[in-house]
């Protein structure tokens, strides 16, 4: 049986009944647990929504572009089915996300795996385990979704080289970033955030969509609105998702998880559907309160009792660069003092902007105009003089674990940039 549910974003949504079988269980429900934005929650009070209602409305989203060129484009033979599967798809996007969202596997996953083989850094994308999560949910519950076509929803959640056409062009766009997943993140975390100054219709770029060669394309009067969002993306990640105090937490996070790695096999559960679907933003109560008196556990503890007394790790400067391959790590600053030692130490180096690859976001992007058969390249000069003059930027940041050393390691921060 379908059902409607009221969304704060997108209005009222109807699920259809295997959708709701998927978010009727346990595993999928575990998304309820887990922060849309991770530590964010720590420094923006506001950023207390989670995974579940994002991918709620990503699935929305997904069907409802899918279904929009259906109905414009009925040459394209779109089924019923395949805007289901494209629905399944947007629903579990975000399953394979451990607690605390993308700091799991940017910051915990990649220092505990970081000596290990190759092969298994595959397991470090949250894309990868929510396709090892969704098989396993429609197994276990006996959903009515064959073989062929849970691999169908594999190959949307995380498009390969292979993938080409338009299909793979509404969830998780690799060609130019321009997807359901962004519309539905934007609009729900600047509204949570309260962040205003955005005029980001996506309504508008989905209903105006066109598929034309097997692209998806946008009338040319909607660069503006296309330019907007991507301005919105940049604006999110530098003063919210990489604000300095966020990383801070990120970095205790991440020290208490290995701390009580060994014990917990925490790292071990990516590997096993059932176990890593135990994970959630609680795990810090579980440590707060677990029984062992290890040496470790007494250090994770005493962590989490820094967090809430806010005694955080000291943010010591950021540096900006032209280009993020500069050799530059925590062994630079050893040099300056010989009491110091790498563990003191957290450098961090990120490319953030409108699309985090250094390019133009429309270069990749296709329009068409009166003629709604023939698509071409954005003519940015209707832009005049209002695009920035270059669209990410390069940081390394330096952080400080062990706060008594924060004046040599920010002496030899203000000596390593001034020469």
């Amino acid at each position: 049986m379908s059902k409607t549910i009221f969304d704060p974003i997108h209005g009222n949504i109807m699920i259809d009944p295997i959708i709701r079988q998927i978010i009727d269980t346990p595993e999928y429900q575990r998304l309820r647990e887990i922060k849309q934005l991770g530590s964010c929650y720590h420094v923006f009070p506001g950023a207390s929504h989670n995974r579940f209602e994002h991918s709620i409305g990503v699935s929305h989203l997904v069907g409802y572009e899918l279904e929009t060129i259906k109905r414009k484009q009925p040459e394209l033979n779109i089924t019923d089915r395949q805007v289901l599967l494209m629905k399944v798809a947007g629903l579990c996007h975000d399953l394979g996300h451990g607690c605390f969202s993308h700091a799991f596997e940017d910051t915990f996953l990649k220092k505990i795996f970081k000596s290990k083989i190759p092969k298994k850094l595959i397991l470090l994308q949250h894309e990868y385990r929510s396709c090892m999560v969704i098989q396993y949910i429609i197994k276990k519950y006996n959903i009515d979704i064959n073989d062929d076509e849970i691999y169908i929803v594999q190959k949307l959640i995380e498009p390969d080289q292979d993938c080409h056409g338009f299909m793979f062009q509404i969830l998780a766009n690799n060609v130019n970033g321009l997807d359901c997943d962004k519309y539905d993140y934007i609009a729900r975390d600047t509204q949570s955030l309260g962040i205003t100054g955005f005029n980001v219709n996506f309504n508008r770029l989905i209903e105006s969509c066109r598929v034309i060669d097997d692209m998806i394309c946008y009338p040319d009067k909607e660069i503006f609105n296309i330019y907007e969002l991507f301005r919105a993306r940049y604006r999110l990640h530098k003063q919210v998702y990489t604000h300095h105090g966020v990383q801070q937490i990120e970095f205790m996070i991440s020290d208490i998880l290995a701390l009580v790695d060994e014990e917990m096999m925490i790292s071990d559960r990516i590997f096993d559907a059932e176990k890593f679907c135990t994970i959630t933003d609680n795990i810090l109560t579980l440590i707060e309160y677990h029984d062992s008196t290890s040496d470790n556990f007494i250090k994770a503890k005493a962590l989490i009792q820094r967090i809430k007394r806010r005694d955080l790790y000291k943010f010591v400067g950021e540096k900006n660069f032209k280009s993020i391959h500069i050799n530059f790590s925590e062994k630079n600053f050893i040099q300056y003092d010989t009491s110091l030692i790498e563990s003191d130490i957290m450098v961090y180096c990120m490319k953030i902007g409108y699309t985090g690859k250094g390019i133009d976001p429309v270069d990749n992007i296709y329009f068409y105009g009166k003629d709604c058969n023939i698509k071409f390249k954005a003519d940015k000069e209707q832009m005049g003089g209002l695009l920035p003059p270059n669209f990410d930027e390069n940081i390394v940041r330096v952080f400080c674990r062990n706060n008594d050393k924060y004046d040599i390691i920010k002496s030899a921060f203000n000596l390593m940039f001034t020469n």
